[in-house]
């Protein structure tokens, strides 16, 4: 039976519920709770939890033995839906923009999403992203039963390009045609399969391409930042 108990918390609990009623839901993770655990400390390891998204994932999975999956994911859908702003390339338009590029050969999806610092009242730090994704047709038919992109298609969230590789004319005319819209001052691009690509971006257009190499050194600051942003509402997307 007190094995059975370790199990009772259901893996679908939302985090609104947990953090509503935690004793009740650590009743069920903890069958020795007053005991061997603490109640001060189930509470206190809580509070704690509460500073970032990854910590709160955490305490699920050591406190509450629930797991980090895809329906308790690294960010909440509610702090996504709360940063949607209703804004276009069009009111973007000359601003100052950092790009992010992330160039597939074949099997995956090839990302540019535009940064735009933004002021708003009342946030230190703020920022507009606009995203643009590619994906051979091809590609996205064969997979289509895990991942509705003819529906995203439809819906403007992405261009599936003819063929089974992607379209590197598109996207290089894409990158040119973005620096003539913003105010572009870098273009990040990982070198695993871009770095040809990029050598031409900035010698025949000109573009001011930059290599940002991908791994825990680059990128654990800016992601906790990130993190930081969405929950807070300070990362602005047209809802993509």
């Amino acid at each position: 039976g007190m094995f059975a108990a370790v199990y009772a918390v259901p893996q679908d609990t939302k985090d609104e519920d947990i953090e509503a009623d935690p004793m009740k839901f650590a009743r069920m993770a903890n069958p020795a709770l007053g005991h061997t655990v603490d109640f001060e400390e189930f509470l206190h390891d809580m509070q704690q939890s509460k500073v970032s998204l990854h910590d709160f994932g955490q305490f699920k999975m050591y406190r509450l033995n629930v797991w980090q999956s895809s329906s308790s994911p690294y960010l909440r859908m509610s702090d996504w839906s709360n940063c949607e702003r209703e804004f276009t390339e069009h009111d973007m338009l000359g601003l100052p923009c950092a790009i992010g590029f992330d160039m597939a050969l074949k099997w995956d999806t090839t990302a540019i999403v535009c940064v735009f610092p933004w002021q708003e009242e009342g946030r230190d730090e703020c920022y507009r992203v606009l995203p643009y994704f590619f994906m051979p047709k091809e590609r996205a038919l064969m997979s289509r039963h895990q991942v509705p992109w003819l529906d995203y298609e439809r819906d403007g969230f992405i261009t599936l390009t003819d063929g089974d590789i992607t379209d590197f004319r598109l996207i290089r005319r894409k990158l040119n045609e973005l620096c003539k819209k913003f105010d572009v001052s870098t273009i990040n691009y990982d070198r695993k399969f871009a770095e040809s690509f990029c050598q031409t971006l900035q010698d025949e257009d000109g573009l001011p391409v930059a290599e940002f190499a991908q791994g825990p050194a680059t990128f654990t600051e800016p992601t906790g930042r990130m993190e930081g942003l969405v929950i807070s509402g300070g990362l602005h997307h047209p809802g993509n």
